[in-house]
């Protein structure tokens, strides 16, 4: 390991903290642009809605080794070769994101927005307020494709990082492998610590999201009353629609608390701020 980060001709360390640091701007930016683009599309009507889809759409179409050489004679131009920015700002939007957000956002709970409105929040209230935090499974899925996919990307910078202090780890993992010589020590142990980032992204975001819902659940049950017997309105974690729907199935026709529809106690997790509270109990 200590042969790895001492070898004067490959700088490992220097490699990686470029790709953290590449990987992650890059990540952040995706998710904040294509977000926003998605939700534009999705939510605010007005007249080239559609047009601007179909512009996003017609991208995806086009190879990318059609806009490889436009894209480095543009970074060449503004003299971005052998630097962070060349790496990252051209990979800040991604139109597949921009499209995998805007059919996210087309089945969003509408009624959690028009609470927002009743508060008086505008769209971009509503959305980092009330979007964004119910969104979150759907954004951490987007930000480990994104971060996965630039942190492995090779040809970009190769071709960009022309020095060696712009290097990312792909570019130096592959330095140790050549026509002459193979350095298999060390090409060995770059992989792993090649490998290593992606397992500290993944998997503890596996795991934090598959006891997310429970956890979640068992403050709503100390939280609410009766909350146990039916699952809270405002929690539609994967646990708590297997319990709604093994409540609905078990005991057809009785009305269950937490059922709007039966008149029952229910909690009521709409929007924003104060909309929450319990209905009365039914009418006799």
């Amino acid at each position: 390991m200590r042969e790895l980060f001492d070898d004067p001709s490959v700088p490992m360390l220097h490699s990686m903290v470029n790709s953290v640091v590449i990987a992650v701007v890059q990540t952040a930016g995706v998710l904040v642009l294509a977000s926003l683009a998605g939700y534009g599309l999705a939510r605010i009507p007005y007249r080239h809605a559609n047009g601007v889809f179909l512009a996003i759409l017609l991208t995806l179409m086009v190879p990318a080794a059609v806009t490889f050489v436009p894209t480095f004679v543009l970074v060449s131009t503004l003299g971005w070769v052998s630097t962070l920015r060349g790496l990252i700002v051209p990979g800040l939007f991604q139109a597949f994101a921009a499209f995998l957000f805007r059919q996210y956002f087309l089945n969003f709970p509408r009624e959690l927005e028009e609470g927002a409105r009743i508060d008086g929040l505008n769209y971009w209230g509503t959305f980092w307020r009330i979007v964004v935090p119910n969104s979150r499974g759907f954004f951490a899925a987007i930000a480990t494709i994104t971060f996965i996919s630039t942190w492995n990307s090779f040809l970009w910078p190769l071709v960009i990082g022309q020095d060696e202090r712009s290097w990312t780890v792909q570019i130096a993992v592959s330095t140790f492998l050549t026509s002459q010589t193979v350095n298999l020590h060390e090409l060995s142990m770059a992989a792993v610590f090649a490998i290593l980032p992606l397992l500290l992204v993944f998997r503890p975001a596996a795991l934090h999201r598959a006891g997310r819902g429970t956890d979640r659940h068992q403050r709503l049950i100390r939280r609410v009353p009766n909350a146990g017997r039916f699952p809270p309105a405002d929690c539609w974690s994967a646990s708590c629609n297997r319990l709604r729907d093994h409540r609905m199935t078990s005991r057809p026709g009785r009305p269950e608390e937490g059922d709007l529809s039966s008149g029952g106690h229910a909690v009521v997790g709409v929007g924003f701020g104060g909309l929450a509270g319990a209905s009365g109990a039914a009418a006799t």
